[in-house]
């Protein structure tokens, strides 16, 4: 038998999806939103592979959306899919970049610090990772836990439910949420 952890570990599937996996972390404020990267199609997973049309898409949709800033979950060798750095073409477009990759030391720390400046600010800021779904997911759910002192399970909860509500592609994972915020000593390991 799955204990509820476990039992809260899974995707959503809306169809269609919103543009660009698009929507809010929560109804609890409006300054979070999480999205799929600019030219998330796969086939662009070479260096150089996104074609700046795919950019300027994307941009175009975020300016609509009044996004001023942008923390990217990228992992570095993920940044090498784009012809010109993801940190210029964003200045280039008026928009404050953060970097936060899920592998680095103080990536959480980083995160929070960069939707608390948005906050400080008025100003939405996009998270995107890939697809936009589970590291954008968890930096969702993390929000929630350091904004609002929700657990990991109750985080994941809200994330989903506003997902599903919004036609977007979220994964919810509290034991990677948990140990991401730096609540697990070692991997989760639920019991049986």
């Amino acid at each position: 038998m799955p204990t509820e952890v476990e039992a809260l570990t899974y995707s959503t599937a809306p169809e269609p999806v919103a543009p660009f996996n698009f929507g809010r972390a929560s109804m609890r404020d409006a300054i979070l939103h999480t999205c799929e990267r600019p030219g998330a199609d796969d086939r662009n997973n070479t260096p150089g592979g996104t074609p700046q049309e795919e950019v300027d898409e994307w941009l175009r949709f975020m300016k609509e959306k009044n996004v001023r800033r942008v923390l990217t979950l990228l992992e570095p060798n993920e940044l090498a899919f784009y012809r010109t750095p993801l940190k210029d073409v964003y200045a280039a477009a008026g928009l404050h970049w953060t970097h936060a990759p899920m592998s680095a030391p103080d990536a959480k720390d980083r995160a929070m610090e960069a939707i608390r400046a948005a906050e400080a600010a008025g100003e939405v800021i996009v998270a995107h990772c890939t697809h936009g779904m589970g590291r954008a997911g968890r930096v969702s759910g993390a929000w929630l836990c350091e904004r609002y002192g929700l657990s990991p399970i109750d985080a994941t909860r809200e994330v989903m439910k506003q997902a599903e509500g919004q036609s977007t592609l979220r994964m919810g994972d509290p034991p990677k949420l948990a140990e991401y915020l730096g609540l697990l000593s070692r991997p989760f390991k639920p019991s049986v």
